[in-house]
């Protein structure tokens, strides 16, 4: 397995942790030192993963199990360096979508571990009209 493939299965695993319910599930494969921001309650980069485990906890006390799609996933590596982009699409577990979020997430190749150093997400807003 390559290692844009490795990070993907990487992040679907933190992902299918995130939609179960428990919000720190995302962090699995979180670096020590990982910073995070979204446009809600970190507008400004939290850093450290105790920090973002705060933050995540507060923030996400409410998540519910759901399920998802990833769209428009577009992955690219730089040296030991992986970042992904994509879109987070939620459905509810009563087949209503939920609002959607478009992300960026930087991993960095450990001696033969990646890790999580950054995670950027931006819930989208629905088009006007």
């Amino acid at each position: 397995m390559g290692a844009i493939e490795k990070v993907i299965a990487l992040e679907k695993e933190a992902l299918d942790g995130w939609s179960s319910g428990n919000a720190l599930e995302y962090g699995i494969h979180a670096h020590p030192e990982q910073t995070y921001f979204d446009n809600l309650g970190a507008q400004h980069t939290v850093a450290g993963i105790e920090n973002i485990r705060k933050y995540v906890s507060n923030a996400f006390a409410e998540l519910v199990e759901h399920q998802y799609e990833m769209v428009d996933l577009k992955a690219r590596q730089y040296g030991d360096t992986v970042i992904l982009t994509y879109q987070y699409h939620p459905t509810l577990p009563d087949g209503s979508p939920s609002a959607n979020w478009a992300a960026t997430v930087i991993y960095a190749r450990f001696d033969n571990d990646w890790k999580m150093v950054h995670a950027g997400w931006t819930m989208l807003m629905p088009p006007p009209g």
